[in-house]
């Protein structure tokens, strides 16, 4: 069942130099993400940033703080394992086009 739902996202970033000694490890801060699922209910992809509240009425912003909520209740995620999960996509797409490209250049004459 494909589908998708806000799941809280832990993310490590690089600091800037002038702080690497005070932060070894990263710094980490967490965001509420659409993460996507595919048809295995497996995360699939993630939005690149944190959510945010708009709507054109605000119960549009009420119905997202309760499905946001639900958040809450689901394990945290790692933000990098949908970076690499997409480093991996795009290295298959571009062998998948490259086979592609091999063939149809070996059928041309």
């Amino acid at each position: 069942m494909a589908g998708w739902n806000y799941r809280i996202l832990r993310h490590v970033d690089k600091p800037p130099k002038c702080l690497e000694k005070n932060y070894p490890n990263g710094v980490v801060w967490y965001g509420i993400h659409e993460v996507y699922y595919n048809s295995k209910d497996v995360p699939d992809s993630c939005t690149q940033n944190p959510a945010k509240l708009l709507g054109e009425e605000a119960v549009d912003i009420k119905i997202d703080m309760k499905l946001i909520q639900k958040a809450f209740d689901k394990p945290i995620l790692e933000y990098s394992y949908f970076v690499n999960l997409g480093r991996k996509k795009r290295k298959n797409e571009t062998a998948k086009s490259s086979n592609r490209v091999n063939k149809t250049s070996s059928k041309v004459k």
